[in-house]
């Protein structure tokens, strides 16, 4: 905001209305940002940039209350400060099975599972679902 409206300072009267700096101002944010405050009107530069603002700290609420499919919550290392080593490791260590990451699960593989339907009865080769 303050490099936009220095910028706006050299244009002197150029510049427009204090709606229409503001008008500028909201159509050159992000596009995620603009989606939240594209139809509502402005009378100057603050008012953009503190709707923007508080879009930004609501993403950012959002990403730290987010929980993965198990229901465990999940926060970000920004988040959470300093992640759990332990969980780091496993989750940065690939399969020696198959090469693949499965953080907190085991591989497939190893246990002669389907690909297709996750049967334990069958190989994908086999897999009624396939055929």
């Amino acid at each position: 905001m303050k490099r936009f409206l220095r910028l706006a300072g050299f244009l002197g009267t150029k510049a427009g209305t204090q709606e229409e700096q503001a008008l500028h101002f909201k159509w050159g944010l992000k596009e995620w940002i603009l989606d939240g405050i594209v139809n509502t009107e402005f009378t100057d530069v603050a008012q953009v940039a503190n709707a923007g603002r508080n879009i930004e700290l609501l993403r950012e609420r959002n990403r730290e209350n987010k929980r993965n499919c198990d229901g465990d919550c999940i926060r970000s290392a920004s988040a959470s400060g300093v992640r759990d080593q332990r969980y780091h490791d496993y989750e940065s260590t690939p399969c020696k099975t198959c090469g693949k990451l499965h953080p907190g699960k085991p591989c497939h593989r190893n246990f002669g599972v389907c690909f297709a339907c996750r049967s334990m009865d069958h190989k994908i080769d086999d897999c009624p679902r396939r055929k």
